[in-house]
């Protein structure tokens, strides 16, 4: 460890944030027997200003194939019939590398695990939704029609403060989900502030459009406060 002096102030620099994997297959879990986390990646290459986890996860990189393929296999084997898939940015898993496999090939390959009934994708990014990801979501049956993806706010000017995709775009990828992956539920999260706290956060959402009210409102009605 090194130290470093910030205004005046020490502060212990403890190792670079961007480390290798470690074999996580044999922590102790938390979950039911019938369930786990499979942690496909790790890290972020976004700049979000309300966010603070590049600093501390470092880059975006996608665990190696091979390990999540014998992760996924030993948790199956030890009674998991429930994959839950997590990273910073699940949906990019595979796009720091070059050789074409993506989540969607990695769905694919651990549907294909003899005793495994589920998978579930958790903390996707609004962007990456290729046609192939979309599709396979739709089609394979062992992968839920639930994506949990946090849009943090519907304003562009908060989002452009936020530094998030614009609301153009998430509009468009929320029909394309919706027009493409039947019955799928969407979980979210928004980031509150001035004007949702006067209210102005669902009339706004009202105003632009039908379609992004309802899936706010839905929302909002199954909210909790996370600080």
């Amino acid at each position: 460890a090194s130290w470093r002096w910030l205004s005046g102030l020490s502060a212990l620099q403890v190792g670079d944030a961007t480390v290798p994997f470690r074999p996580e297959w044999d922590r102790h879990r938390l979950t039911p027997r019938h369930t786990a986390y499979l942690r496909v990646a790790e890290g972020c290459n976004h700049a979000c200003t309300f966010c603070a986890i590049p600093g501390f996860r470092g880059k975006f990189r996608s665990k190696a194939w091979g390990a999540v393929l014998e992760e996924a296999e030993r948790l199956v084997a030890s009674g998991v019939v429930e994959l839950n898939l997590i990273a910073e940015d699940t949906n990019q898993y595979g796009q720091d590398r070059r050789d074409g496999r993506g989540l969607a090939q990695l769905l694919r390959e651990l549907s294909a695990l003899s005793g495994l009934r589920w998978l579930r994708i958790l903390y996707a990014y609004p962007s990456y939704f290729d046609d192939d990801l979309v599709a396979e979501i739709a089609s394979n049956p062992k992968v839920c029609k639930y994506i949990d993806m946090p849009l943090q706010h519907i304003n562009n000017l908060t989002l452009l403060a936020m530094n998030r995709p614009p609301q153009a775009h998430t509009k468009a990828l929320l029909h394309k989900l919706r027009d493409n992956i039947p019955g799928l539920v969407l979980r979210t999260t928004f980031i509150s502030g001035q004007q949702c706290s006067t209210g102005k956060f669902i009339d706004t959402t009202r105003a632009v459009d039908p379609f992004w009210y309802h899936i706010i409102s839905k929302c909002w009605k199954h909210a909790f406060l996370f600080v």
